[in-house]
């Protein structure tokens, strides 16, 4: 093979080079792997301080910001069922870098909630038995 036809061939495939694959087609792009779904309960929170605050507030406190704390960005898909009574309860609540589910069960213990998982979402609604005294 002569020095020119070689160098020519060289040219061709250092230009071709990471432009298409064996068929011609351009190479598939670099993807960097998606951010797997974590279980909403175990999102870790920010310090939780509020003084009489309503429950219904503390519960979209704790749904916005889970969705801050999610690597996805989705969240606690939190549903309240008040039936009016139990979203106006005032709490005052200091707790130190709670996950969704600490936070709930919490709630739970000292309002008359009852906390279920659906599929899609944390259901919570009035409990039908009340709140044990301490």
């Amino acid at each position: 093979m002569s020095r020119g036809v070689l160098w020519l061939l060289l040219t061709a495939i250092a230009a071709g080079a990471g432009s298409a694959g064996p068929s011609g087609a351009a190479p598939p792009s670099v993807r960097a792997p998606a951010a797997q779904p974590v279980d909403p309960m175990s999102l870790r929170l920010p310090d939780m301080n509020f003084r009489q605050a309503r429950l219904a507030d503390i519960l979209d406190w704790i749904r916005d910001r889970s969705a801050a704390a999610d690597p996805v960005g989705v969240g606690a898909n939190l549903i309240f069922k008040d039936d009016g009574r139990v979203g106006g309860i005032s709490l005052t609540i200091r707790l130190k870098q709670p996950t969704v589910g600490e936070a709930l069960a919490l709630l739970s213990s000292v309002a008359p909630l009852y906390i279920r998982r659906d599929p899609r979402a944390i259901v919570i609604e009035r409990s039908a038995s009340p709140v044990p005294a301490r």
